[in-house]
């Protein structure tokens, strides 16, 4: 499936009104199973998913490290990902309701829980970014990603 799609769109510019064709990006809904239990339904772009589904285990501490996967099977058609790991984590199963809904443009779920305690590390030094620095690795990210340079919006 490609991620973007070609539509004829009305592009205004001061007084100006054009007929023209125009790139969206495509979002679908992709739901994640892991050991047969529905974990979670994403809004994503259909490109690059088993590295998706990987991602927001991991993140979200549902695996340690890549080791813990037995299985992957994706099917885009669907937008389904099947994943079966070689052992859950107990207090993760417990957990794994108690979700916390983000400020995002599309309410973004995080499956926050006590095991993100474990994980955080106070930093002793200060910490100092330069503003322009921030800007440029934006900058830099935007330009390596084809799919903005097309579209203008992606979520990444």
């Amino acid at each position: 499936m490609k991620p973007i799609k070609e539509v004829n769109i009305l592009r205004i510019k001061g007084e100006n009104i054009n007929e023209e064709e125009d790139i969206l990006v495509i979002e679908y809904p992709f739901t994640i199973f892991l050991n047969d239990k529905e974990i979670i339904t994403l809004l994503c772009s259909p490109k690059s998913l088993k590295e998706l589904t990987v991602g927001f285990l991991y993140s979200e501490g549902f695996i340690d490290k890549l080791d813990n996967i037995e299985k992957i099977f994706i099917d885009e058609e669907k937008g389904l990902a099947y994943v079966n790991v070689k052992e859950e984590k107990p207090l993760v199963e417990k957990l794994q309701g108690k979700r916390t809904i983000t400020s995002g443009c599309g309410k973004g779920t995080l499956f926050y829980n006590v095991l993100d305690s474990f994980k955080s590390k106070k930093i002793e030094k200060p910490l100092d970014i330069k503003i322009e620095e921030i800007r440029d690795l934006m900058r830099k990210f935007n330009k390596n990603s084809e799919l903005f340079l097309n579209t203008g919006g992606v979520h990444s």
